[in-house]
């Protein structure tokens, strides 16, 4: 089968064995569609010598299941949940569990890890068992153990900052501002928060970071404003930002990762609209030109990227 590889900073497609059943809980897709996610861009830029399949978010069609698989059928179509129950360590597209950027993946413990889908909301669902999911839950979580807290602001357009937003917006009494320079995603952002800061911020209680791309300047916003809480939803970018800058402790919230009936939550919320991600998809690209798609990400009109086989 074909694959996309991160192995020393480099985006390359090659030829793999197709997956195949070891254990009885393990189902195998064919996948008709994933994203380029936060976590596959924080690989592609940190990997060192890791080789590995990206993809932590991807929908596709079952072709093949173990006999203890007993909720999805053959053809069910079923988009994952990026990180493992059974194993809380390990997510998708990594170096020790391949992802969704290749023609098939193996899918462990997938009673527990697997979400049936409708092929009309696929392109929209398939952002949901990652990054999307994280922001919306986070915040949940977070508002239970910090009820005081009342303003907050984004920095940048991320799957994960935008959930974040949606989860604030169906609540009241919450101020939700965003900062953004680039002219095509203030547009998308005027139609979800209070305001869009092009600069200097006025105060707010907390300040909710996405997948962390420049560590120097987003020490520099923490630094000159004086937030009650930060909210660090992409993790390993988080750890690395956290072990190179100091940071009270108490000002630091990190969620944990969501379980596979909270996505199946939101893609039911999803089915009825009372979420809308339509705007979070700006590109549809064949996966045979996904190397490009990794940098597509530089350009100004570009939000979240699904791969199609």
């Amino acid at each position: 089968m074909l694959s996309l590889h991160i192995d020393k900073n480099r985006v390359y497609i090659a030829s793999n064995e197709r997956p195949e059943i070891c254990e009885s809980h393990e189902a195998i897709i064919m996948v008709t569609s994933s994203t380029i996610s936060e976590r596959d861009r924080f690989f592609a830029h940190y990997t060192k010598s890791n080789n590995c399949i990206p993809g932590s978010e991807f929908a596709g069609n079952i072709v093949e299941i173990g006999s203890n698989v007993n909720k999805f059928d053959i053809n069910d179509l079923v988009i994952n949940n990026s990180k493992l129950e059974d194993r809380k360590e390990l997510f998708f597209g990594t170096p020790k569990l391949p992802g969704g950027h290749a023609e098939y993946v193996k899918i462990p413990y997938a009673d527990k890890n697997l979400i049936k889908i409708s092929p009309a909301i696929e392109e929209r669902a398939v952002l949901l068992g990652g990054d999307y999911s994280y922001g919306y839950y986070s915040i949940e979580n977070f508002l239970q153990s910090n009820p005081n807290i009342k303003t907050f602001i984004t920095n940048g357009f991320y799957n994960s900052t935008i959930g974040a937003i949606h989860s604030l917006s169906m609540k009241k009494n919450y101020n939700i501002c965003v900062k953004e320079k680039n002219i095509f995603k203030k547009k998308i952002f005027e139609n979800l928060v209070d305001k869009v800061y092009s600069s200097k911020i006025p105060i707010f209680d907390a300040f909710i970071v996405g997948l962390i791309e420049d560590q120097e300047d987003l020490f520099k916003i923490i630094s000159e404003n004086n937030f009650k809480k930060i909210i660090f939803i992409e993790e390993q970018s988080a750890s690395l930002f956290l072990n190179r800058y100091k940071i009270e402790e108490d000002t630091i919230f990190i969620d944990k990762h969501p379980t596979t009936k909270k996505v199946e939550l939101l893609v039911k919320r999803l089915m009825i609209k009372s979420i809308e991600i339509t705007a979070l998809v700006s590109h549809v690209i064949p996966i045979q030109d996904a190397i490009n798609a990794y940098q597509l990400y530089k350009k100004e009109n570009t939000t979240s990227i699904v791969l199609k086989p």
